[in-house]
């Protein structure tokens, strides 16, 4: 037989269940934000798998971020992902280079990616332009586990992921959205993660404090990030 609540009880009741939820939000929070960092990472192997392949079918080339007229890394290896048109306005196309982390969007939108929210270390890969026109042949990075290939992109203008201020850390605890500035970008303390793509092809998520050279943060050099930017197979590159 059920007898109705004093309010006393009814007091108790709610502040019990106030309680549960106090615990319970944060874990619910901090299991999402993983779970965004892990589709983050798998995002980064898709890339990393479909760099491997253009590498193969390019008589052991890298992709270059950039070559004269246009065409960038992502149109390059976007044919090993998925089918289909590279135009901006085909969803599965900019959910290929989107990471569920960042509030802004890609490709569209007022305050935007314009071209992925990720990038390419240009010391790694070159490119072709006025003013330079090489790439790197792949087998001759003397360590690639410790090379940067592809990682998080801060700068919404930009395809270049070259150096720490270039890097999104945007993944870890505490991450608060983006500034409405688009320019401001991702801030970090050394505590916030990016996550990064090797050219072995394992993807690491590491903060700004994890890296050997944090003051500089500069992607390249033999020491840190396998590879000497200007030698190790970098050379004039014709597409």
């Amino acid at each position: 037989m059920f007898t109705n609540f004093t309010f006393k009880e009814l007091l108790v009741f709610v502040g019990v269940c106030s309680l549960s939820a106090i615990m319970v939000l944060p874990l619910l929070a901090a299991q999402q934000a993983n779970g965004k960092d892990i589709a983050c990472a798998n995002q980064l192997k898709r890339i990393a798998l479909a760099q491997a392949m253009y590498t193969s079918d390019n008589r052991g080339w890298l992709a270059p971020a950039y070559v004269k007229g246009g065409n960038t890394w992502y149109n390059m290896i976007y044919r090993y992902i998925n089918t289909g048109s590279t135009t901006v306005g085909n969803k599965q196309f900019q959910d290929t280079f989107r990471c569920p982390a960042e509030n802004l969007p890609v490709f569209s939108g007022k305050d935007r990616f314009r071209y992925s929210h990720y990038g390419q270390n240009t010391h790694l890969t070159g490119g072709t332009n006025s003013k330079q026109n090489w790439s790197r042949i792949a087998k001759l990075v003397p360590e690639p586990a410790k090379a940067i290939h592809n990682a998080d992109l801060n700068y919404t203008y930009t395809f270049s992921v070259k150096n720490k201020n270039l890097t999104a850390w945007r993944h870890g605890e505490n991450i608060r959205k983006r500034p409405a500035n688009t320019a401001v970008g991702w801030k970090t303390t050394g505590n916030e993660k990016a996550n990064f793509s090797m050219l072995d092809g394992h993807v690491v998520l590491r903060s700004l404090s994890e890296f050997p050279d944090a003051i500089t943060g500069d992607y390249q050099g033999r020491q840190h990030h396998g590879f000497d930017r200007s030698s190790d197979g970098c050379q004039n590159f014709i597409y």
